[in-house]
């Protein structure tokens, strides 16, 4: 199941990406569940597809165009004890370690970018072109961001490189408390894609 907002550039780009990888694997059956920027109405209708399909394997797992659009879907599985069905998202935000961190949650991994070498680089590209270092025309459009996965084998270093050791009185979790529950057994491997 896939769950996104319709008309979001960026959040498009993800959908038509994830539908792509799921055509490799014809024994994937992809329903859409058109969304709102709104947690709370996608924690509805996540709630009313889980009433429709009752039983256990029906849903295998639900993939969100952004971490926090997924809150709600991770909040009726687990209101529904539907422990089977695996969640994900994309972005690593703080909601994103909150829900990989909660008990009983099927949220199980996020992609996480380099937001701030995102901001960095774009930083950099505008100063040069203000500047007359850089030629605008030159600049191109595609400028790969480094990411890479964050599950509970490897969320104390996926958090260390995304939120820094702040991250852990901010959300108020006791990190040595998630290394004794969660081994840390997996690195973080870093990709960094290259432009064709």
């Amino acid at each position: 199941m896939s769950v996104s907002v319709s008309g979001a550039p960026l959040l498009e780009t993800r959908k038509r990406i994830f539908e792509a990888v799921c055509k490799d694997h014809p024994g994937i059956r992809l329903h859409e569940v058109p969304a709102e920027h709104n947690p709370a109405k996608v924690q509805t209708q996540i709630e009313e597809i889980l009433t429709a399909n009752p039983r256990k394997g029906s849903i295998a797992g639900i993939f969100g165009t952004y971490d926090m659009l997924v809150a709600g879907a991770n909040e009726a599985i687990r209101r529904a004890g539907r422990d089977e069905i695996a969640l994900i998202g994309i972005d690593g935000d703080k909601i994103a370690f909150q829900m990989l961190l909660q008990d009983g949650s099927p949220f199980v991994t996020t992609v996480v970018q380099d937001s701030p070498g995102i901001g960095r680089q774009s930083a950099e590209i505008l100063l040069g072109v203000l500047n007359g270092e850089i030629d605008p025309a030159a600049v191109n459009p595609q400028i790969p961001a480094p990411c890479y996965v964050a599950t509970r084998k490897n969320v104390v270093e996926a958090v260390g490189l995304r939120w820094g050791e702040g991250f852990w009185d901010d959300v108020q979790i006791d990190k040595d408390a998630i290394i004794a529950k969660y081994p840390q057994t997996d690195p973080v491997q870093v990709i960094s894609p290259t432009v064709p």
